[in-house]
């Protein structure tokens, strides 16, 4: 197989959450996320490298269980913990110099995410970490879509 490596670069998301519960807590939501990717192969024409950066976007369903940390002051201020797994699809991948086409990505995958969040008053902060669970390819390469993310919202 061809060697490929990549540099991870920013990227946002945006979307929406709902979360119930007391103690113990379940959330879903939906978000669009748009992530930034530099990849470099080597260029079979010379002895050089191309790279290029590959904008990622995609729909994510996040199902998230959790535990209230502070359950008693839920309505003021809260440290939650939350871990759970993010099915996504990636819709769109913009044609690129390395000659990466959307059939050389598996389009659905299922990743593992953990994290903790705070919220207070109608703000919510949240930082975690996404781990690929799936190959991020569909044959050539291997690979895992791992990230990290800090989050900001306001609670209705």
């Amino acid at each position: 197989s061809p060697q490929l490596s990549a540099d991870s670069r920013a990227g946002f998301q945006t979307g929406m959450f709902y979360r119930s519960g007391k103690l113990l807590y379940g959330q879903a939501g939906l978000q669009y996320q748009a992530i930034n990717s530099n990849f470099t192969m080597p260029d079979s024409n010379t002895t050089g490298e191309i790279n290029d950066d590959i904008l990622f976007r995609r729909l994510q369903l996040p199902l998230y269980g959790g535990l209230n940390l502070m359950p008693i002051l839920k309505s003021a201020f809260n440290i939650r913990a939350y871990a759970g797994p993010v099915i996504s699809y990636d819709f769109d991948i913009p044609d690129n110099s390395l000659s990466l086409t959307p059939s050389d990505f598996n389009r659905f995958r299922v990743d593992a995410t953990f994290g903790a969040g705070m919220d207070v008053l109608i703000f919510s902060v949240d930082a975690g970490y996404t781990m690929g669970m799936n190959n991020l390819f569909h044959q050539d390469f291997e690979g895992k879509g791992n990230y990290a993310f800090v989050n900001v919202g306001l609670r209705f």
